[in-house]
């Protein structure tokens, strides 16, 4: 079966104009080039407005309680209205259908710390997990809070677990994931 399709393909090879000196037909060339530069311009365009995104592992034992995932990105220059998504990336044998955590931020002020308390339901209502993924690890992505950011900002964010086991096993990585509101 492979063997007829390599002969048709071989054969329309054949009927396209050749450049004389590359090997590849021109039409193709042609259409690889136009497909990178889209897919470039495609690429660029969607990013525009990430101000940070960045995941941190856990241990590949376990999440321990005491184990802070810290995130630092580049201080704003100039008011930004900004959405603060969190990502949580964790195995199907994660033991729970939910995670508390603990944020501790100086997002709108850079001499103030702030604790914020999340409750993240990892299932959906009939306990199928919520996240996408293939294979055993899922990836979940919830909004936490839509924020101004200003020159006095801070751009320290200290993430830990709060569950009543001081090992968590099952989660993989933390992610947190900053944009401006155009």
């Amino acid at each position: 079966m492979a063997t007829i399709i390599e002969k048709r393909i071989h054969r329309h090879l054949q009927t396209l104009p050749m450049n004389k000196n590359k090997y590849l037909p021109m039409y193709l060339r042609q259409k690889s080039r136009l497909f990178i530069i889209l897919l470039m311009i495609g690429v660029c365009s969607c990013q525009d407005n990430i101000l940070y995104h960045s995941y941190q592992p856990t241990s590949t034992v376990g999440w321990l309680k005491d184990d802070t995932l810290s995130f630092e990105f580049q201080l704003i220059k100039q008011p930004t209205i900004c959405e603060l998504d969190m990502g949580i990336r964790h195995g199907e044998t994660y033991p729970y259908q939910d995670i508390w955590i603990c944020l501790n931020h100086n997002l709108e002020d850079s001499t103030i710390y702030k604790t914020d308390t999340i409750h993240i339901h990892l299932t959906n209502q009939t306990g199928d997990w919520a996240g996408k993924g293939i294979g055993n690890i899922k990836q979940y992505t919830t909004h936490l809070r839509t924020l101004q950011l200003t020159n006095k900002s801070g751009n320290d964010m200290k993430i830990n677990h709060i569950m009543q086991d001081s090992l968590l096993q099952g989660i993989n990585d933390i992610g947190i994931c900053l944009r401006s509101i155009p």
